[in-house]
């Protein structure tokens, strides 16, 4: 088939499955078209009542955002939504674009309201933002508007030649205190740069702030880890230290990737002790195939393991 006569075949395809869409009657409650939707066909969409997940593959959201219905719930019952990497950004933009310029998308105290006549903003409870990219700030920034969340999944792989994770400690920070509820984060998979800009010091954060999360892949530098522990098990800062006093989650494992560790014996139980006052519950580091960390994370581990079964044996008075 010619290259002309795809390109039709496949704009007649999307056009088909546009055309079903918009027949779907208010009782759909789950949809992933796995094409390019029109734009009537999304306005269909982000109207249904019982709509539970949601998956769009390649499109834009539709330029509909002045002459949207003011009286129009926008996915009332939305609990799990997952967008292509390259419209993701687009698509939280828009929704909260149209939650601020139209109010009724906001909760209020109207007796017998239910969740649903609240919003996706206040229904959703899994975000996944595509995959094959690292996380952007910009994404994150959106993101965090969906205070409901218990997991949030942006981007995966960086290229193999790059690290193309642009966020800082200060942006997890903000989705710490802005996404309690987090029981799961992926924020891509972590690579053999080294070069991030989040520290130890995430960790923490994401502990303390989130103490139901129970499954957690983050970037953070290597490079000075050492002193980064001896930083926090130290510190006088009375906010760190009001931290540490309160509950952390209960993470078991923690999977590292491709994150090298250039640190010598005699160093390798301050960092397993810094991992346990961050992470209590911590038994189990994963580490990719990389010469430059995986033997290195596999002594961390054992002192992790180590030091445990001393403090079940000793334990502190």
């Amino acid at each position: 088939m010619g290259e002309y006569q795809w390109e039709n075949a496949t704009t007649k395809f999307k056009q088909e499955v546009s055309s079903m869409v918009l027949r779907c009657g208010s009782e759909l409650n789950y949809l992933n078209p796995g094409v390019e939707l029109s734009d009537q066909a999304v306005l269909h969409v982000i109207q249904l009542p019982h709509l539970h997940t949601l998956k769009l593959a390649r499109e834009s959201p539709p330029d509909i955002t002045d002459t949207f219905p003011q009286d129009t719930i926008v996915l009332p019952s939305v609990h799990t939504l997952t967008l292509a990497t390259s419209t993701a950004h687009a698509w939280l933009a828009f929704l909260n674009d149209l939650r601020w310029r139209h109010p009724t998308a906001a909760p209020t105290t109207r007796p017998g309201q239910s969740q649903a006549q609240i919003g996706i903003h206040y229904t959703l409870k899994r975000l996944y933002c595509g995959c094959g990219d690292a996380p952007k700030r910009a994404i994150i920034k959106e993101a965090i508007a969906f205070r409901n969340v218990t997991t949030l999944e942006v981007g995966q792989f960086c290229p193999d030649d790059m690290c193309s994770f642009d966020l800082t400690d200060d942006d997890v920070t903000a989705i710490a205190e802005a996404l309690p509820q987090l029981h799961k984060i992926q924020l891509g998979h972590p690579c053999r740069m080294n070069t991030c800009q989040t520290t130890f010091r995430s960790l923490l954060t994401l502990s303390t702030n989130c103490v139901g999360l129970t499954q957690l892949t983050v970037h953070f530098k290597t490079t000075n880890i050492v002193e980064d522990v001896k930083s926090l098990l130290e510190t006088q800062d009375p906010v760190i230290q009001e931290l540490c006093k309160g509950p952390k989650c209960r993470i078991t494992s923690l999977p590292v990737f491709m994150t090298p560790l250039m640190v010598d014996k005699p160093n390798t139980d301050l960092v397993a002790k810094g991992l346990l006052f961050v992470f209590p519950m911590l038994g189990k580091i994963s580490s990719g195939h990389d010469e430059r960390g995986t033997a290195k994370w596999m002594r961390v581990g054992n002192a992790i393991s180590r030091l445990k079964l001393k403090e079940l044996h000793d334990p502190v008075p």
